[in-house]
């Protein structure tokens, strides 16, 4: 995907207290007064080594030319209103920027205050103790669209903060085809509020990537990714908090997946959000289950068979209901687009009535009839064939059922 990689590593084992140095001494180089540094990778190792023996261990394995894939510029400004949030309370972020002159698009993560931890462990019959810094959990991760000089988005505030003395921040990155910018913002002050009256989950359902919704006893092409969307007026809870991720179990291989990463907010919206699912089974047979930013868990069970979506094919089909007095609905499930002949015909071999129409998209279609034959008479009672001719770009299925009429 024209993407490159290198890997600075040491070509044999070296000190815990050299290793600290030099990797210090690397990242305070690439970052270097606050910036991202623009000299190739190779300049920058060689900028660290101060001729010890240690520091020759150091290697670059990759194109010593390649710069640090990360933005250079920076936004003009960016902030939020306001700047003291009440969890379930929605925050506005904007900001201001000279790197973009048409339309962009961006990505911002919220992320809660930094956890300080201590812990206690005992060594030879004496207690010890190990304190660090905890970065804090993603609270919000959204997606936004601009065009001009200014930017802006919202974003809500889950139950599951810290509430914690120190601030939350927002990380920003903008870009379009030619540029690109990032920028962050550390002094947003979070604290509890009301609870929420709504007690019901997240609402789940699944469709392919052209839109096509899926529910259960559906065939799912095999080379497609399944799209799952989260949708609720309060959002979906990302913390990744114990007991709050979002989950899939696939009963076919009775695993459990944590895929709260993987959820990202659709552009411009705080309440409705996907993830990307690959699947490997010949049968999809899984449970997902998700929270919402008040903490209401949901969870949806969904059951596909995979088919090949380069041979035209006619699943479930049948009409309801049968048997039917004044009408009834021919309903057929295709996994291509098509155009569709249908005929109904007497057991004595007369058609009745018949209907075409062209461009049915795949998936479950229905056609509707209303029991009256070409003239627009009322049937007599009895058994009656059904013909279902479904014309794809290269084959031409046909399907026979019975239906009948009583009055």
């Amino acid at each position: 995907m024209n993407a490159a990689a290198s890997v600075i590593a040491t070509s044999r084992p070296i000190t815990v207290v050299g290793n600290e140095r030099y990797t210090l001494d690397i990242f305070e180089s690439v970052f270097k007064n606050g910036a991202v540094n623009n000299d190739g990778i190779g300049i920058i190792l060689q900028s660290i080594k101060d001729g010890s023996n240690e520091g020759q261990y150091f290697h670059l394995f990759g194109d010593p030319a390649m710069k640090i894939p990360m933005p250079k510029d920076t936004l003009i400004s960016l902030f939020t209103d306001p700047d003291t949030l009440e969890t379930l309370e929605v925050g506005l972020l904007n900001g201001i920027q000279n790197i973009i002159n048409s339309e962009g698009e961006g990505f911002f993560i919220l992320r809660d205050a930094n956890k300080s931890i201590t812990r206690d462990y005992e060594i030879s019959n004496a207690t010890h103790s190990l304190s660090y810094i905890l970065p804090g959990a993603t609270l919000f991760r959204g997606q936004f669209t601009f065009s001009g000089s200014s930017i802006s988005a919202s974003y809500r505030i889950p139950e599951d903060i810290s509430y914690s003395d120190e601030k939350a921040s927002i990380i920003t990155y903008i870009y379009n085809e030619e540029n690109e910018g990032i920028a962050s913002y550390h002094n947003i002050v979070l604290k509890g509020g009301k609870p929420a009256q709504d007690k019901n989950g997240p609402i789940i359902y699944f469709e392919n990537i052209n839109g096509q919704r899926f529910e259960n006893g559906d065939h799912f092409p095999n080379n497609e990714i399944l799209v799952i969307y989260f949708q609720h007026p309060l959002g979906i809870n990302l913390t990744n908090e114990t007991g709050h991720e979002i989950t899939i179990k696939d009963f076919e291989n009775l695993s459990v997946e944590i895929v709260t990463d993987d959820f990202y907010y659709n552009a411009n919206s705080i309440t409705n959000g996907k993830i990307l699912y690959p699947v490997n089974n010949d049968f999809i047979n899984i449970s997902v289950k998700a929270w919402d930013n008040a903490n209401n868990p949901s969870e949806k069970l969904i059951k596909l068979y995979r088919t090949e979506s380069e041979k035209l094919k006619i699943y479930n089909a049948y009409n309801f209901p049968n048997p039917f007095y004044e009408g009834t609905d021919f309903v057929f499930e295709v996994n291509q687009d098509f155009d569709v002949e249908l005929d109904v015909f007497s057991v004595g071999g007369k058609r009745i009535w018949s209907k075409y129409d062209h461009n049915f998209k795949s998936g479950v279609n229905i056609i509707k009839w209303n029991g009256k034959n070409a003239f627009g008479s009322q049937i007599s009672n009895g058994v009656y064939i059904y013909r279902l001719k479904v014309i794809g770009s290269k084959t031409t299925l046909n399907y026979i059922g019975k239906c009948a009429k009583y009055r």
